[in-house]
């Protein structure tokens, strides 16, 4: 589904990830699925077999799926995958697919319970923000290191604020706005337009 179709906080919440891909992360590199019942996981569109999202790994095989949104559980039926396509991928040439996608579910068993969705970055698979922070710094490489200020008690809260950010150019002149993609009319202060 696009952004383009999300509105309000849902669009906040799908936009995540662009903003992690600009850091070289997907979330398919956070989050998995870890499917029980299959209930409630998507069997084309969640990562749930750990090695990727299926309609994109065997594209070939989801133009041919008659249910595209069909769960886990839709898929298997008595422990087995249960084939819904409408033509035989086989007659297509696409048997090595077909041999390959076989391989990436057998070993997969539906049990009793909730499916829940993990988070990679950490061993008991719970998300924190520390833990994506490390890895975006991984991908992110080392930074230059921050001006340092000496703090001093005498001088106003205000402006011992106003010279640290200074300092890293944060001050949102016209210049470092326009920068910033905000849409300003002159550059030009407004004491030289006079």
């Amino acid at each position: 589904m696009s952004n383009r179709n999300i509105t309000g906080v849902w669009h906040n919440i799908a936009s995540i990830r662009n903003d992690v891909k600009k850091h070289g992360l997907d979330i398919g590199d956070i989050f998995q699925l870890q499917v029980q019942s299959g209930d409630n996981s998507q069997f084309w569109y969640d990562n749930w077999v750990g090695s990727g999202i299926l309609k994109d790994k065997y594209p070939s095989l989801f133009e041919l799926e008659s249910r595209k949104r069909c769960t886990v559980a839709d898929r298997f039926y008595d422990g087995s995958f249960e084939e819904h396509w409408n033509s035989c991928p086989s007659h297509l040439g696409l048997a090595a697919d077909m041999d390959s996608l076989k391989m990436d579910l057998s070993n997969v068993e539906l049990a009793y319970g909730d499916d829940k969705w993990l988070c990679k970055l950490n061993n008991n698979g719970e998300y924190t923000v520390c833990a994506l922070r490390r890895k975006i710094d991984m991908y992110a490489g080392p930074q230059p290191p921050l001006p340092t200020i000496t703090w001093s008690k005498e001088v106003p809260l205000k402006v011992n604020c106003f010279v640290w950010r200074a300092l890293q150019n944060k001050i949102p002149a016209s210049e470092a706005l326009r920068f910033r993609g905000v849409d300003i009319a002159s550059t030009v202060c407004g004491a030289c337009i006079n």
